[in-house]
């Protein structure tokens, strides 16, 4: 949730005095739903720069709450989602990119998988594996992991959430400066709005 705070000054409050309580309530409630589809769009857009994410599955686990004249604290942005998995066919891309059997390869000489998580940046995660498509439980395109010493039982390797994303101090201090911009542009013009029909009525 954003805290906003309007800026106080003179004609502000005059503006106040002629807009009734209802139409300024109206008026900030529009102000605050505009607000928060440009905080959507915002985060998307941050997110998927710094992510190796597209921005249509950022939109697909974000929602908005709109809120009202009677419940001005109702708006929100929700993001969920859970940990996100690793390869071509998932999330993110990988390399190698299929399944290559490593038999008669010594450990030291064999592939270490990298995954791009984050945007131009490479990261090597030792401990997992292609499985082999042989298996018909499991995918190919997909970075796992094993889960017992013996290695019989497996499962994707997991990563990130979107929400996790979001909360970066960088993405979340751009979406709320987008945000407050939008807000205050927009709550003008819905004041002066009102203050026409008013002032014509």
């Amino acid at each position: 949730m954003i805290k906003i705070n309007t800026k106080i000054d003179t004609p502000f409050f005059k503006q106040l005095k002629i807009v009734t309580t209802e139409s300024g309530k109206k008026s900030m409630s529009m102000a605050i739903n505009d607000s928060l589809k440009t905080g959507r769009t915002s985060l998307k857009r941050e997110i998927s720069q710094k992510y190796n994410l597209k921005q249509q599955e950022i939109e697909k686990n974000t929602k908005i709450n709109k809120c009202s004249a009677s419940n001005l604290k109702g708006g929100s942005i929700k993001v969920s989602s859970r940990r996100l998995t690793i390869g071509t066919s998932t999330h993110f891309s990988i390399t190698p990119k299929s399944y290559a059997s490593s038999k008669g390869i010594k450990v030291a000489k064999r592939k270490i998988a990298t995954a791009t998580i984050r945007k131009k940046s490479k990261e090597q995660v030792k401990h997992a594996f292609i499985a082999n498509p042989s298996n018909p439980k499991v995918g190919n395109t997909m970075l796992w992991i094993k889960m017992n010493k013996s290695g019989n039982q497996i499962a994707p390797l997991k990563t990130i959430s979107i929400p996790q994303m979001a909360e970066n101090k960088n993405v979340i201090q751009e979406v709320q400066k987008a945000m407050q911009e939008k807000y205050n542009n927009r709550f003008e013009h819905y004041m002066n709005r009102n203050l026409k029909k008013v002032k014509g009525s």
